[in-house]
């Protein structure tokens, strides 16, 4: 009873949570009361920016019942000015509705980011920003194309920051003091290696870093390991090589050229770990970034930065004006791990005397003080048990005195309790053996419900008994201590639901037998299962998929519906109570494992698009919501929510597409009549001017030039209009096409004849006809065409040489054309453009650059293939293959 109805309270809350976050998941973000908004320049990985973050939601909450919106910026990620731009209107379109009362920043490249909506949208908001170098950049351009800049071109951050309603917590770095802190571990030491990246804070760093050396340490070689001018491998490799008497410091090692967040920083959150492992000596840091991971460095307390940041924002939030917008963190101490030293091999009277130790090891009072305090509280519970004992025995005695008093009011009690019982004596025989039951007492229920008499029964066999009364069979069974359940007739005939316990009396002859009522609870019950049956009928129907795991059992899955069995591949019975491990590959475990870790530590809700492919290669995207749930009875879930979003994606895609093919048409359409306005008023200006100039001329020679010259441009004229018409048919799908059975070979050299008229004096025209005979079920006049465009465009760029056209013996039932001249040749970068519309080799040639993409239309219509092969100044090939059928020669050298 008590496992079933928590069940079905379970599956309740969990239909409640998840209808919540199917309805609400789209207005997380909505802003409907005051708020502050802090913003981490990286993001809540970050330990600086996480720990601020909830002391901001406890302090603001507590003082003026305000809520804090946190936003990771993960600037590493913003490497152009276009991404700059859209995380400021993300930024404005989220919080522009209701301003935040105060902004956080953690980090100096936060401000740049932000500054537009900063100083304009919420010039009134106070701002406060942690930074940690004096000098920075005058604007984003540089950090984007991640370049180094001159010294000169450094701006004070200080100067930056004054003109604005923004106030500064500036933490700096002690170069100098973790310097001398390293020299006291590591005596005799000779050089120093830096570990960082190429970010631009890292940058400005370095060059901090190496001022101070030289100022202070000219003794101590500097060597900069700095990615991506040397990978991890690599920056491993010489770690392992180097001595005992060199120093290092670890600051970050972020892969900016990654594809993804995760291939960005997660190698950077175990950086450290290979680091320290792999170094012979201990590896320091300049600020309090890996506790306990690394050996330590002088650096401020964070807790005291905190304090001192929150005063800070109590005071703006009250209206108070602090009378230094900068405030400089000064109370910084060498802070170590007595541990990691110790791990390392150093010797204990190297460790600095001024330092403050964490990690430090027990003494043995500490170690030892839970067996001291266990020794005594064991003689103490001795005392105890030994007086305990002398009182049991006591009461011993007392209840022989009292079993008397009760066995007089025992009659009573079993006479008036509201359940059956019924007791049993065992008969025995010599061998121990049961030889038969009499029934030695009833209550006044018993007789009620089996309309029985107990005169009638008590004292008798209890096999005599059930020959009377049936329906008393159930009371053989005598299973001692076990509660078990059973169904009974009453009186009356109808079926009741009992709970059976039976156990021995004292006298181990007799035993007591209880019968509780449970027909209602069962009743409930069934509803109950009723009622589970139909919740998991919802639950299994909803159209996005839904997971829950346990945080606190491996993250093992909970609970797993058809519709994520569907989009995920994996059938649901297989996956509960199992982990990812079980179910998916190591890689894509191990990416969610840290997902899963990362929403436990935060409770930050997750949100991200996935894409991805099934196993039959089909495309999905989805939407998938992870959020931490903290249960009434201290139980945790962790429940994803994937909605399936891939016909948006792909409508999304098409429109794109189609946006994209549209404006290129637009493009065509203008470059065609702008092409086609040039092309037809050329011939016409030719044959209106000269036949206005032929009607008065007089001198015959004269006349027969101007005529020629009006014959070319009608020429002219019908072949460009010939083109448009081919062009407008090829569009709109109605280009015909005559197949008949061609004569290849003549066709050719009625081409050759008619192309020598056309070709330049010198310039030989010829015909290669590899075959006696060779029909082809063509359209002539299609074919002819793409060769004849061929042959023209030959002999505009051929002025000396030879223009040899034909073809080649079908293979594979494909036939090759093609016309080779000896001309100028195309250029390499133009080949692949040259098929293309309105594309002309020579601007200054006449033609319309219509006829070899109408050629290639032809061409790939009649199922062939296009192309060309040329070298400047060399010549030129142009080919194109059409099928052939063997049939058709068969047919024509054997006429039926």
């Amino acid at each position: 009873m008590h496992i079933s109805l928590s069940f079905f309270s379970k599956r309740c809350l969990f239909l409640l949570i998840l209808l919540t976050l199917v309805t609400g998941s789209i207005h997380s973000h909505r802003i409907n009361s005051d708020y502050a908004l802090l913003l981490s320049s990286s993001n809540f990985r970050d330990r600086w920016a996480n720990s601020i973050h909830a002391k901001m939601k406890e302090t603001l909450m507590k003082e003026f019942s305000m809520n804090v919106h946190a936003e990771p910026l993960v600037v590493w990620e913003l490497n152009n000015q276009e991404l700059v731009n859209e995380k400021r209107a993300y930024l404005k379109q989220e919080f522009d509705s209701i301003p935040p009362k105060i902004v956080v920043i953690v980090g100096d490249v936060g401000w740049y980011v932000c500054q537009p909506l900063l100083t304009n949208e919420w010039k009134d908001i106070p701002v406060v920003v942690y930074h940690t170098q004096e000098h920075s950049y005058s604007d984003l351009k540089s950090f984007c194309a991640l370049q180094e800049i001159p010294d000169e071109e450094l701006i004070s951050s200080q100067k930056m920051l004054e003109e604005n309603n923004v106030y500064t917590i500036e933490i700096p770095f002690y170069i100098d003091e973790t310097i001398l802190a390293m020299k006291k571990v590591i005596p005799g030491m000779k050089k120093l290696a830096f570990i960082s990246d190429q970010r631009f804070t890292c940058a400005l760093l370095r060059k901090e870093l190496l001022q101070a050396c030289e100022n202070n340490f000219p003794e101590i070689e500097i060597e900069l390991l700095t990615y991506p001018e040397i990978d991890s491998e690599s920056m491993l490799g010489k770690l392992n090589e180097y001595d005992i008497h060199t120093g290092i410091i670890f600051h970050s090692w972020i892969n900016l050229s990654g594809n993804s967040a995760v291939d960005m920083y997660y190698p950077s959150e175990r950086m450290h770990r290979y680091v320290s492992d792999i170094s012979k000596t201990p590896v320091f840091a300049l600020a309090d970034l890996f506790p306990g991971l690394l050996a330590g460095g002088h650096f401020p307390d964070k807790s005291a930065i905190e304090e001192q940041t929150l005063n800070l924002i109590i005071n703006l939030l009250n209206g108070v004006t602090p009378t230094e917008r900068e405030i400089r963190i000064t109370n910084a101490a060498t802070r170590l791990s007595y541990l990691y030293l110790q791990n390392k091999g150093i010797p204990s009277e190297l460790f600095p005397k001024d330092a403050v130790y964490y990690d430090v090891p027990l003494s043995f009072w500490q170690k030892h003080t839970a067996y001291i305090i266990a020794i005594i509280s064991l003689l103490f519970f001795l005392v105890l048990y030994l007086r305990h004992k002398r009182h049991i025995l006591l009461l011993k005695k007392r209840h022989t005195e009292k079993e008397h008093e009760l066995s007089s009011s025992y009659q009573g009690v079993i006479s008036n309790m509201p359940v059956i019982f019924f007791k049993k004596e065992l008969l025995f025989n010599e061998k121990g053996e049961t030889t038969g039951i009499i029934v030695s007492d009833v209550n006044p229920s018993f007789e009620a419900f089996f309309g029985v008499s107990k005169k009638n029964i008590v004292g008798k066999r209890l096999d005599s008994i059930i020959k009377k009364t049936p329906t008393l069979n159930f009371m053989l069974e005598s299973k001692i201590d076990e509660n078990v359940s059973i169904t009974i007739p009453d009186v009356s005939g109808q079926t009741r639901h009992f709970d059976k316990l039976t156990f021995k009396a004292s006298n181990k002859r007799f035993i007591n037998t209880f019968l509780i009522d449970k027909t209602d609870s069962y009743k409930v019950l069934l509803n109950e299962q009723t009622h589970k049956q139909s919740l998991e009928s919802i639950l299994d129907n909803l159209p996005i998929a839904a997971k829950i795991k346990d945080p606190d059992d491996n993250m093992r899955y909970l609970f797993w519906n058809k519709k994520a069995a569907e989009l995920f591949e994996f059938p649901a019975e297989n996956a509960v109570g199992k982990t990812d491990y079980d179910i998916m590959e190591k890689d894509v475990a191990d990416m969610i494992r840290e997902e899963d870790v990362e929403l436990a530590r935060t409770g930050i809700a997750q949100s991200d698009i996935r894409h991805f492919f099934d196993s039959q290669g089909k495309e999905y995207f989805t939407f998938q919501n992870n959020n931490y749930i903290s249960m009434p009875d201290n139980r945790n879930w962790i429940v994803y929510t994937a909605w399936d979003i891939t016909d948006m994606k792909i409508m999304e895609r098409d429109l794109r597409k189609a946006k994209e093919q549209a404006e290129e048409a637009n493009r065509l359409k203008s470059a065609f009549l702008a092409n086609m306005s040039h092309e037809i008023r050329t011939p016409l200006n030719a044959i209106v001017g000269f036949s206005s100039i032929l009607a008065h001329e007089t001198d015959e020679q004269e006349k027969e030039e101007y005529l020629s010259i009006i014959e070319h441009n009608n020429e002219l004229l019908l072949q460009l209009i010939s083109d448009i018409l081919d062009l407008a048919k090829i569009e709109a799908g109605t280009l015909d096409f005559m197949y008949s059975d061609v004569d290849i070979n003549k066709m050719l050299k009625e081409i050759e004849q008619t192309s020598r008229i056309k070709g330049r004096k010198g310039i030989e025209i010829k015909a290669e006809i590899p075959m006696s005979a060779l029909r082809l079920y063509t359209d002539q006049s299609r074919v002819m065409q793409v060769i004849t465009n061929f042959i023209n465009n030959a002999i505009k760029f051929t002025y000396e040489g030879s223009i040899h056209f034909g073809y080649k013996k079908p293979v594979n039932n494909r036939i090759y054309f093609y016309v080779t001249d000896t001309g100028t040749g195309i250029p390499d970068e133009k080949q692949k453009n040259i098929f293309k519309r309105f594309i002309k080799l020579d601007s200054f040639e006449q033609g319309t650059g219509l006829g070899l993409p109408i050629c290639k239309s032809i061409i790939t219509a009649m199922g062939g293939e296009i192309g060309v092969e040329s070298e400047l100044e060399k010549g030129s090939t142009f080919w194109f293959t059409i099928p052939f059928d063997p049939t058709v020669q068969v047919q024509s050298q054997n006429p039926s």
